[in-house]
């Protein structure tokens, strides 16, 4: 056997079991070690003529576990999952699954395989490939569907939730939950006797298939029910398909049918992005620069002074054990905090509870009260000179390797700053911040849900995307697009708000305040709602009328307005249609993403793309302006910004061409 995979062989019980740890001791999937090895047990299992049944189990560690559970599916290299599953299910004695820690993936497609399928207590059942474009394959949804039922397993794949055991025994993932030690024993070998001695233990592999009818009516009512994401539905709609195929069709033409609709699915764009917006999430764990967090890091519980901060951090923050000083110059704004805090506490914790972690929150409205804080977060203020005087009354406060994180200003080299942009956090580390404060910081922002990425300076990634995106609205405008078109093709291609309608949302100063912070030049169109005094909606005129926050539409006059700005600035309009609109939008977020990454205001592209993400709200079905611009070919891309630079837009940095020379792509610069 491998390192990975181990055989014992004990009176006439063949027992494999599975390691959860890579070579580098990292947990790890099914990779083509352990596949090679597990196929190896199993042929010579299904060779010894003594075996009377087999269990399957894992070490202490857990089942293996991918962190894309749709690379267990996908990995080209060693024998195939699907092939690994169906030498299990082949096999001519009884296979026991004994199931403990996460399953999903490659776990899920071999307990399905089983004939009997036991869970520890703690076991966790994942099914994320649906969120991820896909299905758990390999025979996952085939065989499960002919035991339990297809219109179950389409509502376990489509709502993707974590199962406990016992959740997950009650929608037939597994048999059984047992307990440990002298328990788990004694079931197992109950278990085992019984299926030793013939006795059917266990439900039917095929016990769905009793009444087709009744099977597919089911399917049929989930087909009808509410639905998923629009995005997802065509997903969803393969896997209601293959859950039919599992009831109609012979077993291994349903497994062919699954197989093919699994790689259907998985060749789709939104698949590919899907994926690699996830793929940007599990990066965070690595802060270019400063690794992973060590265990001191993720322990820490000291004292967090909070000045002008939300007052959920500060809730979540005791909740998990910190001491929180709460710190602002309002005193009763604090007091209404310490009030909606103790609320939502209350809601869920006995009074003796609720005291008790009450206790851990102090409010203070001198910068001096921080003094005490192991870490101290302030959002200082918008006015320059104020922010720096508060600076420096908390720089004073700070006590001796203390961390101190900073947003609003510029900061030391010891010192943090962040920036906050709905659930994105920037963090600026100072030239000589310690890995430990960074990674210390990012777990006390994690507390709240927040994403936290590696910014370089100010105006942050965010702040430098957003003015990218109104720059390019506007160019599309004088190029001949109305505002309505611009946001409705962008729209369509999956921005929440587009951004002409964005622009009159946030108000025409702001937004002209936030191109000049990122070195972007006014263009006409914004320099004349400017000088008219159509601000947007807090004026009820911008590029649309506003009633209150009711779009009623265009401008009056808007079509005269545009042509007399055109022809001012020499521009010959054309027709630009939903898909240019959207190439050049994405060609210019493409390249101010470029941009940061070369000047290092960013340090990985999937760090811009998900900041693009979050910020823009563009889907996540969409991947982002750099998966985009990887997809559509970097050469075609530069040669569509080269062509916008004659309208105003940026030139595309020197970043392009050393990609396109060696053959790379964004998704190669990985910090």
């Amino acid at each position: 056997m491998t390192r990975r995979v181990k055989l014992q062989r004990r009176d006439g019980v063949a027992t494999i079991t599975l390691s959860a740890l890579g070579r580098d001791g990292a947990r790890a999937g099914f990779d083509a070690e352990l596949r090679a090895g597990l196929a190896k047990a199993i042929e010579l299992v299904g060779q010894e003529p003594g075996t009377r049944a087999v269990i399957l189990r894992a070490g202490p560690e857990g089942w293996p576990v991918s962190e894309d559970p749709v690379t267990d599916f996908t990995e080209s290299a060693g024998v195939p999952l699907a092939q690994i599953a169906d030498l299990l299910a082949r096999l001519p004695v009884p296979v026991l699954a004994l199931l403990a820690g996460q399953i999903a993936g490659g776990g899920l497609a071999l307990a399905a395989a089983a004939r009997l399928r036991l869970a520890l207590p703690g076991t966790r059942f994942v099914m994320r490939e649906f969120g991820l474009g896909v299905f758990p394959a390999a025979g996952t949804l085939v065989r499960l569907a002919r035991r339990v039922g297809g219109a179950r397993m389409f509502a376990c794949v489509t709502e993707g939730r974590v199962l406990e055991a016992k959740g997950a025994m009650a929608r037939g993932l597994c048999d059984a939950v047992v307990g440990g030690g002298t328990v788990e024993t004694a079931a197992i070998a109950t278990a085992l006797e019984a299926m030793t001695n013939g006795d059917g233990v266990g439900p039917d592999p095929q016990a769905a298939l009793a009444d087709t009818g009744k099977y597919l009516a089911e399917m049929a009512a989930a087909r009808a029910g509410p639905g998923a994401d629009p995005v997802l539905a065509p997903v969803a709609a393969r896997v209601a398909e293959v859950l039919e195929a599992a009831a109609l069709l012979p077993l291994e033409e349903a497994l062919d049918f699954e197989a093919v609709a699994f790689e259907d699915l998985l060749a789709e764009p939104r698949t590919r992005a899907l994926r690699h917006a996830d793929a940007g999430v599990r990066a965070l764990a690595v802060v270019p620069g400063y690794g992973v967090p060590d265990a001191e890091a993720l322990r820490w519980r000291g004292t967090v002074g909070l000045w002008n901060m939300g007052d959920m951090l500060a809730l979540t923050l005791i909740r998990a054990g910190y001491r929180v000083i709460y710190a602002g110059e309002a005193q009763t704004r604090l007091e209404l905090a310490r009030k909606r805090i103790a609320a939502r506490l209350g809601e869920a914790l006995p009074e003796a509870q609720l005291a008790e972690i009450m206790g851990r929150l102090s409010l203070a409205t001198e910068p001096g009260a921080l003094a005490g804080a192991g870490a101290i977060l302030a959002v200082l203020p918008a006015e320059t000179e104020t922010a720096e005087a508060l600076a420096s009354e908390l720089r004073a406060a700070r006590a001796p390797g203390a961390l101190l994180a900073l947003d609003g200003v510029e900061v030391g080299a010891n010192e943090l700053g962040f920036i906050r942009r709905g659930s994105l956090r920037e963090i600026l580390p100072g030239a000589e911040m310690a890995a430990a404060d960074v990674h210390r910081l990012r777990q006390i922002m994690a507390r709240t849900g927040v994403v936290s990425i590696r910014g370089g300076a100010r105006p942050g990634i965010s702040d430098r995307l957003e003015a990218a995106f109104f720059d390019a609205a506007e160019r599309c405008v004088m190029a001949g697009a109305t505002p309505e078109a611009v946001d409705k093709a962008l729209e369509a291609y999956g921005f929440a708000v587009g951004p002409m309608r964005r622009i009159d949302e946030i108000g025409v100063p702001r937004v002209v305040a936030g191109l000049e912070a990122a070195h972007r030049a006014v263009g006409p169109y914004l320099n004349y709602l400017l000088l008219a005094g159509q601000s947007g909606r807090a004026t009820e005129l911008g590029s649309y009328v506003w009633s209150g926050e009711t779009n009623l539409g265009p401008a009056p006059d808007l079509a005269e307005t545009l042509s007399v700005l055109r022809e001012e600035a020499g521009i010959a309009p054309r027709r630009l249609g939903a898909p240019e609109i959207v190439a050049r939008m994405m060609s210019e977020l493409a390249a101010e993403g470029a941009a940061l990454i070369q000047s290092e205001g960013a340090h990985r592209a999937s760090d811009v793309d998900l900041a693009a993400l979050i910020v823009l709200g563009l889907g996540r079905y969409r991947g982002g302006p750099l998966f985009w611009a990887d997809e559509a070919g970097l050469l075609q891309v530069r040669k569509r910004l080269r062509a916008l630079a004659d309208e105003g837009a940026p030139p595309p940095v020197t970043l392009w061409d050393v990609l396109i020379r060696n053959g790379k792509h964004f998704a190669d610069i990985t910090g």
